[in-house]
């Protein structure tokens, strides 16, 4: 069953702890986004696409290449003649978006809208643009961090530990020995941490992790198969494609060309 836990946000903290890794910056510099960001539904949709990924270390990566974090909104219509009005309700659109996909996406309804419900009720007190601008940036954090958590919740703390670096270096080549250090404890015990805790070896929860983000960049980005799986640090790009029909029933091109995402 599960239980309800009230949701806080401290909308004072104008810092963002936006945490830089050198592995995804290098990978960062080499993607090229589908989206163009004056093309409305196209820029939302890649930030929503984020938050289904539940990545909090890709995420942060995005804001910092993409300067979301110097003030970044959706593309909107004109809903007001008045700035301010007009910045919250491109917010209240925004946070719904949010609030929506999470829940598609498997976060619990209750949390989705407690961060909805908390956002909204406190708009009212910001009367900025700047301000009600950063509110965006700092509500699609929220959810993105609340997917991640979500999908670790069960998670004992060392394996999450190992859960969490590899969502942070994605783009590496991952190895047990990497996993032992990162909790301190020897290969063999984390191998059987993974195997008793999630049913699954290290080195194929590794490979399915890639693989999920493989599908966000193959979604999101105009970058080469070859390249995605050089970005992914796969051994080669036939042993990617082989991989990627294993798991999605689907090679990597033909996932991209039927648009079903």
């Amino acid at each position: 069953m599960e239980v309800e836990k009230e949701f806080t946000i401290n909308f004072d903290q104008r810092h963002l702890p936006i945490k830089k890794f050198r592995k995804i910056h290098l990978a960062y510099d080499k993607l090229e986004y589908v989206a163009d960001v004056n093309l409305r539904r196209e820029a939302e949709q890649v930030l929503l696409n984020y938050i289904a990924l539940g990545n909090i270390a890709i995420a942060d990566e995005m804001i910092h290449n993409t300067h979301m974090a110097e003030g970044f909104s959706f593309v909107t219509g004109k809903m007001s003649q008045n700035p301010i009005q007009q910045a919250r309700y491109s917010i209240v659109s925004a946070i719904t978006l949010f609030c929506r996909t999470a829940i598609d996406n498997g976060l619990p309804e209750y949390l989705a809208y407690s961060i909805s419900d908390s956002y909204i009720l406190y708009l009212n007190t910001f009367d900025d643009v700047e301000e009600i601008s950063f509110l965006f940036l700092k509500a699609f954090r929220d959810y993105v961090q609340a997917m991640q958590d979500w999908k670790l919740r069960d998670c004992k703390p060392l394996l999450r530990l190992c859960q969490e670096y590899i969502m942070k270096t994605l783009h590496t080549k991952i190895t047990l020995e990497d996993l032992s250090k990162c909790c301190h404890l020897t290969p063999n015990y984390v191998s059987d941490l993974f195997q008793k805790e999630l049913g699954i070896r290290p080195t194929l929860y590794i490979r399915k992790e890639k693989l999920k983000y493989a599908r966000f960049l193959l979604a999101n980005t105009k970058n080469s198969i070859s390249e995605i799986a050089a970005l992914l640090a796969f051994p080669s790009s036939s042993a990617f494609t082989n991989y990627f029909r294993k798991t999605y029933g689907l090679t990597p091109t033909q996932f991209r060309n039927t648009g079903n995402y």
